[in-house]
């Protein structure tokens, strides 16, 4: 189970992490591995059912710091917020570029 920052706005509960779904799992593994080499925390997971985007590998990266240094691949991947609303339901939502 990862460890979030929660936040509480507007009756829902936001979850500072964000989840990347990349077009491929080879942009997902390359993305990753530099990531690593820059010290920012990243995990390899399986994109969630719920999202049609990308391919099966996704990134999370959980601090909302580390989140704004991922730009400069931005046209590789679609990035989500994950959100818990009040009655305590994970959503994921898209984040604006």
């Amino acid at each position: 189970m990862l460890n979030y920052n929660v936040k509480y706005f507007k009756n829902v509960y936001i979850i500072m992490s964000y989840l990347l779904n990349c077009e491929n799992s080879n942009i997902a593994i390359e993305i990753l591995n530099e990531l690593r080499d820059q010290g920012i925390n990243a995990r390899v997971v399986p994109t969630p059912s719920s999202i049609i985007d990308g391919c099966g590998l996704s990134l999370v990266i959980k601090s909302e710091t580390d989140f704004e240094k991922v730009s400069m691949y931005g046209d590789k991947y679609i990035a989500y917020q994950l959100v818990k609303n009040t009655k305590g339901k994970i959503e994921y939502k898209k984040v604006i570029k």
